[in-house]
């Protein structure tokens, strides 16, 4: 996974963990259309609407990149009216089995190492990981209490996914952050880590300062066909001094 040419792609990159977190780890049967079907291992059910809100992705563009994935070999899809059935091709090898292990889901197994990931972070309270690093700047900007441990441990994996498109560079990484921050606090909008990769392509030009206005003598100006106007108690007086007098705030 971490030499796939995919790691190049963010919305790729995006989808396809979408995908394996969707995925079901244990076979599982629902009746359609009078008849049982059985949704196996590593494969799952979902539409362009569901999968477009779940990964934050237009409708077309998340259909177009599923495909693109399909494509190349990381996944496999059986697309009906009503539904699309998606299964990730050699399941197993995400979930770092060995050929010889047994059938149950790998949920436990990653709790378990998470706990004691958590309880080695315990031990070591001075030293952080670079991906703590980055989590906990995001909690920072968004205000959060790192005292949820399920919560904390949900953006350790797009953590990891920025801290690789950022060649590991953390303060990179961080200042990506803080832009998306600035640029969403703007806008009025709700982000994540996730969001970086979204806007990765436009991520340099994003605003993330409100624009500054022309005052004079404290009242507000605007410019109308090449000429200067200040708006004084309801008149619009036109505007007779120097341009150096004019202030931005």
């Amino acid at each position: 996974m971490l030499v796939h040419p995919i790691m190049s792609k963010p919305i790729l990159h995006h989808l396809f963990d979408w995908c394996l977190l969707k995925a079901n780890h244990k076979p599982n049967k629902f009746i359609w259309n009078k008849e049982e079907m059985i949704i196996r291992e590593g494969e799952f059910i979902t539409g362009r609407f569901e999968g477009s809100k779940q990964t934050g992705l237009k409708p077309t563009t998340f259909i177009d990149n599923i495909d693109v994935l399909v494509k190349i070999g990381l996944l496999w899809k059986k697309s009906t009216t009503k539904y699309t059935h998606i299964g990730i091709i050699n399941w197993d090898k995400y979930q770092g089995r060995l050929a010889n292990s047994d059938n149950k889901p790998t949920t436990s197994r990653q709790q378990a190492d998470t706990n004691k990931n958590d309880k080695n972070d315990k031990n070591n309270t001075n030293v952080l990981t670079p991906i703590q690093e980055v989590v906990n700047h995001l909690f920072q900007l968004k205000g959060w209490d790192k005292s949820s441990n399920v919560i904390y441990a949900r953006f350790t994996r797009p953590a990891k996914q920025l801290l690789e498109l950022c060649a590991g560079d953390i303060t990179s990484a961080k200042g990506k952050l803080e832009k998306i921050a600035k640029w969403a606090k703007l806008k009025n909008l709700d982000w994540s880590i996730e969001t970086v990769f979204k806007r990765w392509g436009d991520l340099d030009s994003l605003k993330t300062e409100p624009d500054k206005k022309p005052y004079y003598d404290g009242y507000q100006m605007y410019q109308k066909f090449g000429k200067w106007f200040v708006l004084v108690d309801g008149e619009h007086k036109e505007f007779a001094d120097s341009e150096d007098k004019i202030i931005w705030k």
